[in-house]
């Protein structure tokens, strides 16, 4: 009995292959002194649009076959300059997917799967270490 060899064009498992569009613009500000303490201010923002390219009909491939994805990014964040080698940051940053086919039959599933809006808020230290 000899081995079947499966290739992507044989296969019949998901194909998460994709081709995607980045696009992305920012903006960094030093804010005047706070008690001699260096601060700044920036924000950023990106839009990326994904195109899934299985070949796989939509029986076989349900997450992937026809979808294409908006996505938006925003990044806040405020850093202020503790001592010359401590930094601390407070961020919020949104994120968002929108996901849409052109199987029509699989549009709702689709975006009940997929889609989704988060907001992430925190503070960051950083610590420069010299040698």
């Amino acid at each position: 009995m000899g081995n079947i060899v499966e290739t992507k064009e044989t296969s019949d498992d998901v194909d998460a292959t994709f081709e995607e569009h980045q696009y992305a613009i920012g903006i960094d500000y030093d804010l005047p002194e706070i008690f001699n303490l260096r601060n700044s201010i920036s924000l950023s923002a990106q839009y990326l649009r994904r195109f899934y390219q299985t070949d796989h009909p939509l029986e076989i491939d349900e997450i992937h076959a026809g979808r294409h994805d908006y996505n938006y990014r925003i990044y806040l964040n405020y850093e202020i300059k503790v001592f010359s080698n401590l930094s601390v940051t407070a961020f919020v940053n949104w994120i968002y997917r929108d996901s849409d086919t052109s199987a029509e039959a699989n549009r709702e599933y689709l975006s009940d799967e997929k889609d989704y809006n988060q907001y992430q808020t925190g503070l960051k230290f950083s610590y420069n270490f010299k040698f």
